[in-house]
């Protein structure tokens, strides 16, 4: 029986060496780099919405210039849109 008893509180020390590495782990590996990948993305997010804003404004300048051609490849798009919906 003590024999028993020895392999389990053996086995329960290793458990507890083995949570307290898992911890330093996730503490000191784990964490900075989910940190870092949410750094990343939402730089990459703010890239983008950037990138979109600056594309709209230079749209809408282009169509401020040139109101008539503007309607015009608007028509034009309707009208091929229609044509394959058929």
């Amino acid at each position: 029986m003590t024999g028993d008893h020895a392999e389990k509180s053996d086995a329960m020390a290793q458990l507890a060496r083995l949570r307290e590495q898992v911890e330093i782990l996730m503490r000191e590996k784990v964490s900075p780099m989910v940190s870092d990948a949410n750094d990343t993305v939402h730089a990459a997010a703010h890239d983008a919405s950037e990138a979109v804003r600056a594309g709209t404004s230079s749209m809408a300048a282009s169509i401020r210039e040139q109101p008539i051609a503007a309607v015009l490849i608007g028509m034009a798009v309707g009208w091929l849109l229609g044509r394959t919906m058929r």
